[in-house]
């Protein structure tokens, strides 16, 4: 706003300097030459700020925070599940803004907190995503169909809840100690139906909307939960990373844990 103000002054003096120097005043000419500079580099340095945001700098910040947070995360469950079977949950492929960049981070702090870790992709079961397609549609094409799939497979908060989570859960048991879902869970998903605890793997949640975490934390077989908090400075170009990893994490997300960290 400030800088569109200047741009309209600027300009605005340009125009009357320009008309006092064709009245024969000296100095106006000079007056001209500095206040078309001035419009100049405001306008190079506005539109190095709008280049800043369309070429992915604030993108390549997010997803250095989601890389902060994977291994943040990872080091608190290598320290809490020394030498367990660990089991990522994701959908194919890891498109999501910032999402491989979790991924990545995650399994090398675990990985090299001595944990064995694996990854699984889940997808929608058949039946529910042919009741997501729209076969009413007479225009609907095989490709439309296909792609309209693949969409619907990467918004998994379409189609992704408790009950099919539970049923991973029961799928995995002898096979993982430990499943962190780095799916997107959807809004206003009752977590109290997860599996009671002890009875399964235990379970990791990122950026789940839990009501009364701490009671579901000590119930079920979640185990931790990653809360996005936000913060302006995510998004704002410029705008300075904290290098302590710990710091950063905690600008974004709160991790809470069934011992109540």
């Amino acid at each position: 706003m400030a800088g569109t103000i200047l741009l309209l002054f600027l300009g605005a003096a340009c125009f009357y300097f320009l008309r006092l120097s064709k009245s024969n005043v000296t100095w106006a000419k000079l007056a001209v030459v500095v206040c078309a500079i001035l419009l100049v580099v405001l306008a190079v340095a506005r539109m190095s700020e709008s280049k800043d945001i369309s070429t992915g700098a604030v993108m390549d910040r997010y997803e250095r925070y989601q890389a902060i947070c994977g291994e943040v995360l990872g080091e608190s469950l290598a320290a809490r599940h020394p030498a367990a079977r660990v089991v990522l949950l994701t959908a194919p492929p890891a498109t999501a803004p910032g999402r491989q960049a979790l991924l990545d981070s995650l399994q090398k702090a675990l990985t090299g907190g001595g944990l064995t870790v694996s990854r699984k992709d889940v997808t929608p079961p058949e039946g529910m995503m042919a009741s997501l397609l729209p076969v009413d549609d007479p225009g609907l094409t095989p490709e439309m169909a296909e792609r309209f799939k693949s969409e619907m497979t990467m918004d998994t908060s379409l189609w992704f809840n408790t009950t099919l989570l539970g049923e991973i859960l029961d799928d995995l048991k002898g096979q993982a100690d430990l499943v962190v879902c780095v799916l997107s869970f959807p809004m206003g998903a009752d977590a109290a139906k997860l599996p009671p605890k002890g009875s399964g793997p235990a379970l990791v949640l990122l950026n789940a909307d839990i009501q009364e975490p701490q009671e579901v934390l000590q119930s079920t077989v979640l185990d931790s939960v990653v809360l996005y908090q936000g913060g302006p400075d995510m998004w704002k170009p410029g705008t300075h990373i904290p290098k302590d990893k710990n710091a950063a994490f905690a600008r974004h997300y709160k991790l809470l844990t069934a011992e109540g960290i």
